[in-house]
């Protein structure tokens, strides 16, 4: 099928399968449809009206309900269950359920209880995710006491004595636990892995399968007495959402397949066609031109991992600049006099700032007296960078440190993203709920700026000359716009032929205002794998 399909969640004989899908890029209305296994034709289950939308679905062990976490415009999410037939839903949470990159829901053996997430309102974090378990019978909402703040993949073992989750101190520091169902204790079953994408268990409840990477990776197994002795399974790639059929021995799985490239647009003549010029059958973002508009720098996965990467203007002679070799390495920006590029990983599983030289040499780490520092950016004058700290505390705020490194300066105090210097030197542009803000450099003066509509995305802008270049949507159509700061009129500049990936990491200008780069979706799909005599 093409597009997207998500959440693999097997019939209690395994015999059957239900899944989400939905074709069309740009509305992510996602229906619930199940197939019998070696028949083509799926059938649909839920016929919602536009807005409604499945984020995860699981079946009930008795065959009788699938429950599904299901979002609706405008009313927030809900855990209903629904006949595998079809039929009227019935709401059977009085909460909230959360999706935090992968399954949401999980059926006890004996089908008597529901585990799911929630994300409290008074929460003093909006990253929290928290772990509840209901009782079908007493229909009681217990939360499950876990010293995690971001809990994900919730599993009850086959056997009844385990329930499973992952717990992410940041984005690419994860653990999975196991919380006793008879004692209420936690152990931590493995630690320090880069993200977790998918877990499940083996059908006798003595193993634990998972897929590293939030965003997909490798399948690994791991036995429960030992899980030091983990592998690496001889199959799957960029797989994400686990399912087994304890009874039918079937492991199923989503593969991704996401090609996003860096395009250029002729800004002298914007209705040219644009052209693409960072390219690879991977994943590339983050593009920033070098002050001399002769290199682009950026991130890119096409090694296996996400890594930074330049290359001269037209996308030849590719240079690796990092080797980290984890999820989370990227957000390139160029130093004044082109001799350097800063950038963001979380090697080690906390995020730091580094420097390297663009001849090629070991990236060193900025030293700031401040933990957690991402999104860096530089002054004009190279004197200072720009940076945000409290991602993963869910409390970003905008700070400054000697580009040699030293003592930072906070500048925001709220919420706030992707620090950029205005060309005038005198602000720091940022974004706050989609909004664009500016601050001095002395961190006075915070004011939100007049007139600029909201944009697409959190990070996907960039100001030069008098305005900001923006991503928009227009009509349900990604749209490149421009902002006049002066006129505070909005100037559409370019309809992408594609969708923008879920992180695009900025628009770059090129010194001389000719050229706009962004990076572009083309082609984000997915589909269901199966294994067979999975034990």
């Amino acid at each position: 099928m093409p597009g997207h399909v998500r959440s693999p969640s097997f019939s209690p004989d395994g015999s059957q399968i239900a899944f989400t899908w939905h074709d069309d890029t740009y509305a992510p209305a996602l229906d619930l449809y199940a197939k019998v296994i070696g028949n083509d034709k799926p059938e649909r289950v839920t016929h919602w009206p536009d807005g409604f939308y499945a984020l995860w679905a699981a079946w009930s062990p008795d065959g009788k309900n699938i429950a599904i976490c299901r979002g609706a415009r405008g009313v927030g999410t809900a855990v209903v269950l629904i006949s595998p037939l079809g039929g009227t839903e019935r709401k059977v949470s009085t909460m909230d359920c959360t999706v935090h990159y992968g399954s949401a829901l999980s059926w006890s053996a004996d089908g008597k209880k529901l585990a799911f997430l929630h994300h409290p309102a008074d929460s003093p974090s909006a990253n929290e995710v928290r772990l509840y378990v209901l009782s079908l019978e007493s229909m009681e909402e217990v939360p499950i006491k876990t010293d995690c703040k971001v809990v994900s993949e919730p599993a009850f073992s086959p056997r009844g004595d385990y329930l499973a989750y992952s717990c992410s101190e940041n984005m690419s520091a994860v653990s999975i636990y196991l919380h006793n169902l008879t004692n209420g204790g936690e152990t931590q079953f493995l630690r320090g892995l880069d993200g977790v994408g998918g877990l499940a268990w083996s059908s006798d409840g003595r193993r634990i399968v998972f897929s590293t990477g939030i965003f997909g990776g490798e399948l690994w197994e791991a036995p429960l007495d030992s899980p030091n002795r983990r592998e690496k399974l001889p199959f799957g790639h960029d797989v994400k959402e686990l399912a087994v059929s304890f009874t039918g021995h079937r492991l199923a799985f989503r593969q991704m397949r996401v090609n996003t490239n860096i395009w250029r647009l002729d800004l002298a003549r914007s209705q040219d066609p644009v052209q693409k010029v960072v390219v690879s059958s991977r994943e590339q973002h983050a593009p920033s031109y070098s002050p001399d508009g002769t290199q682009i720098a950026f991130e890119s996965n096409r090694s296996g991992s996400q890594e930074v990467w330049i290359s001269d203007a037209d996308g030849s002679n590719v240079v690796q600049l990092s080797s980290f070799g984890i999820t989370f390495t990227g957000s390139p920006r160029w130093s004044p006099d082109g001799k350097f590029v800063a950038f963001d990983s979380r090697a080690g599983g906390e995020a730091n700032l580094y420097i390297v030289d663009k001849r090629g040499s070991v990236p060193t780490k900025l030293s700031v007296d401040l933990h957690g520092n991402n999104e860096p950016s530089w002054s004009h004058d190279g004197n200072w960078i720009y940076f945000l700290n409290g991602s993963d505390s869910g409390h970003p705020a905008i700070w400054k440190v000697p580009s040699k490194g030293g003592h930072a300066i906070q500048l925001t105090k709220n919420t706030s993203w992707w620090p950029i210097e205005s060309p005038d030197g005198q602000h720091v542009y940022f974004s706050r709920d989609n909004y664009m803000w500016r601050v001095r450099t002395d961190g006075t003066q915070e004011q939100q700026v007049q007139g600029m509509p909201q944009m697409a995305y959190w990070e996907a802008w960039t100001p030069f000359g008098g305005g900001i270049y923006f991503l928009a949507n227009a009509d349900g159509k990604d749209e490149i716009d421009f902002f006049d700061l002066n006129t505070k009129q909005v100037r559409p500049i370019h309809v992408m032929g594609k969708p923008a990936p879920n992180f695009m990491g900025a628009l770059s200008v090129s010194s001389d205002g000719r050229w706009l780069l962004f990076a572009q979706g083309d082609e984000f799909s997915s589909d269901l794998m199966m294994v067979e005599n999975w034990r």
